[in-house]
């Protein structure tokens, strides 16, 4: 009977050791799913962080427009140089987005990776149009940019009205 006893005692050992063992591994990849997921997250919203930070400092007039002052002093570079530095830029930046995993992202991630592709597809697409060649149309243009560079700068401070300054006397050297 103690021969039995001590038996089914150490098969019991076993088996919780076992099943103990399976639920480790399960809560341990669960974790590290999660971990993966928020991985993948940081990852995306970092190199989201990083083509907005570009943006901004690529087109100072746009982040006037929306509210970042950093820049308020500068004007886009248009150069050729410049140009082709951009589209470079844009298919490395396509290629890093390219390359993240969506598996392990959420819905709205998987959108936002999605919406960057395809808006850095298009400018890597249109590159060979060459739009930079054809500056002015009907809605676009120096003609209208320029002459409507007041209307997004701020106007509070002195600082301000000396960034004001420093776009019009850069505008000879576009």
């Amino acid at each position: 009977m103690y021969l039995l006893f001590d038996l089914v005692r150490g098969c019991a050992r076993k088996y919780t050791l076992v099943v103990s063992s399976v639920l480790l591994t399960g809560i341990l990849l669960l974790s590290s799913s999660a971990q993966t997921t928020a991985d993948a997250h940081a990852g995306l919203q970092a190199l989201i962080s990083q083509e907005w930070e570009y943006r901004l400092r690529a087109n100072p007039e746009f982040a006037t427009a929306v509210g970042d002052n950093r820049y308020n002093d500068k004007l886009t570079d248009y150069s050729a140089q410049v140009i082709a530095k951009e589209a470079e830029h844009d298919r490395h930046i396509l290629d890093d987005f390219l390359s993240i995993d969506t598996r392990g992202l959420s819905k709205e991630d998987q959108l936002d990776r999605t919406l960057m592709v395809r808006t850095l597809q298009t400018a890597v697409d249109g590159e060979r149009f060459k739009n930079w060649e054809m500056p002015v149309d009907q809605m676009n243009g120096p003609h209208l940019e320029y002459a409507s560079l007041a209307e997004d700068m701020p106007f509070r401070t002195g600082r301000d009205y000396d960034n004001y300054l420093a776009r019009l006397r850069g505008l000879p050297n576009l």
